[in-house]
């Protein structure tokens, strides 16, 4: 039998307000980080949102994310693809987003005067500027939930531009989101992907995620054939990490189990 969690890590996790996310939890020296590319040194800015206050053209860029790299593989499986579910999923109340930006350009995109008073094309660079550091070009998002008993942070999404992918943003998002759950205090990180993501089971192999004790096993059906499952469930233990919290809120939420997602 799973253990039974009842230390209320999840319910004061899922209690603390925005600010308090940001400040005691994910960036100890401000509101946002400031974060380098391994393979290029292009430097992007994280910052923390919640299902409730993110931006509606963020959390439209996370969707459609997420459908160009995983539609395919919901339509190819027993799950599905339905938009209408995962925008309701992604605005479930204790979700949480990180979001990658690309840091602001310290010139004229930063200016909006210097930016009126420079030649057309000047203008039309900065416009670009602007908008491209605007733009998500990643994020990861997430849950302090149970699983099977256990008080965990679990993985709902964590994607990346084309662009992006293969220089190390998915690892920094991905060790962020455990930072924040050994500041929790929970048990371990979990995740979801399909068998047939290759790449991502890869990738977090490489990250020391493992099949998990919850992960689906093979069923056999009275045709006595065996059906694999289309996705398996990964987690990785995590030790207790160093807090930023001084006076940590006891306010408790009720205890959720939550459907899971599956992330590229």
């Amino acid at each position: 039998m799973p253990r039974q969690a009842s230390t209320g890590v999840i319910e004061t996790a899922n209690s603390h307000t925005l600010p308090v996310l940001r400040s005691d939890y994910v960036f100890p020296a401000g509101t946002s980080q400031t974060v380098t590319s391994p393979r290029d040194g292009t430097t992007y800015t994280m910052t923390l949102e919640t299902s409730s206050s993110i931006a509606a053209v963020d959390l439209q860029a996370c969707f459609d994310l997420i459908e160009h790299t995983s539609a395919d593989m919901y339509r190819n499986s027993d799950t599905r693809w339905s938009p209408a579910k995962k925008r309701k999923e992604m605005k479930l109340p204790d979700m949480r987003y990180l979001l990658l930006r690309r840091a602001a350009l310290v010139d004229m995109s930063c200016s909006l005067s210097a930016r009126d008073a420079a030649p057309a094309p000047a203008r039309a660079r900065a416009d670009v500027r602007r908008e491209e550091s605007a733009a998500v070009h990643g994020f990861i998002s997430f849950m302090a939930t149970y699983e099977g008993g256990h008080e965990v942070i679990y993985c709902y999404e964590i994607h990346l531009t084309e662009r992006l992918r293969g220089c190390g943003l998915g690892r920094i998002l991905l060790n962020a989101m455990e930072d924040v759950g050994k500041r929790f205090g929970v048990e371990k990180a979990m995740l979801t992907v399909y068998l047939a993501n290759s790449s991502g089971l890869d990738f977090y192999s490489k990250c020391g995620y493992t099949t998990d004790d919850y992960s689906p096993r093979p069923s056999v059906l009275r045709s006595g054939k065996t059906k694999e499952p289309a996705y398996v469930i990964l987690s990785k233990a995590l030790a207790a990490g160093p807090t930023f919290v001084k006076d940590a809120s006891d306010s408790a939420f009720a205890d959720r189990h939550s459907p899971k997602a599956y992330p590229e």
